[in-house]
């Protein structure tokens, strides 16, 4: 199982960009779940949980929320404690800010680099 995991530290607007070209652009046809977790951002704070709430709803995304900012280590930690990791799952972490441009990039980031 593929995971990805996104931190929801951000503007909704910004995420909302993000997930429009992550949808448009990945080409795997593999499956996989995708985790956000709500950092709480402390701006717009009402009106931007509800834009991340929506898009996660929107994308069939799983939202959790942990109640307040975990930051980086803790929050990813928090992820990955939900999902409970096996030897046959890969994570990769999605940022809320990450915009990919190309088409089949999630097939890049699975695909091993020979030596």
């Amino acid at each position: 199982m593929i995971y990805y995991i996104t931190l929801g530290f951000g503007p909704a607007d910004l995420f909302s960009e993000t997930l429009s070209n992550f949808y448009k652009l990945r080409q795997g046809g593999y499956p996989y779940r995708h985790i956000f977790l709500d950092q709480h951002y402390p701006v717009r704070k009402k009106s931007n949980r509800a834009k991340c709430w929506t898009l996660c709803e929107k994308y069939e995304i799983e939202y959790l929320d942990a109640g307040k900012n975990l930051g980086l280590q803790k929050g990813f930690n928090h992820a990955l404690e939900h999902i409970s990791l096996k030897v046959d799952v890969i994570v990769l972490a999605f940022y809320l800010v990450m915009y990919p441009t190309t088409p089949g990039f999630d097939m890049a980031l699975l695909t091993p680099v020979s030596q």
